[in-house]
């Protein structure tokens, strides 16, 4: 988990505890209302696990494959 998503997951706690507001929560992480709520909605659902992002750990979906690269690299 990077710092960023640590920091998320400690304001959403505070939140979701009631110490702190939505409001506060997107002036503090910039984000906006409507992202403050679809988080507090995956923290709910799959738990702290939920703040992490879901391709962490695996390529991205733009990659260009070997065989393209490689192609393209000759040229």
């Amino acid at each position: 988990m990077s710092q960023k998503e640590r920091d998320r997951l400690k304001m959403m706690a505070s939140v979701m505890e009631g110490k702190r507001t939505q409001e506060e929560a997107v002036r503090i992480l910039h984000l906006s209302e409507r992202q403050i709520r679809r988080i507090q909605c995956v923290l709910e659902a799959e738990g702290d696990s939920g703040i992490v992002h879901k391709l962490r750990g695996r390529p991205s979906n733009h990659r260009i494959d070997l065989i393209h690269r490689g192609k393209v690299l000759e040229h």
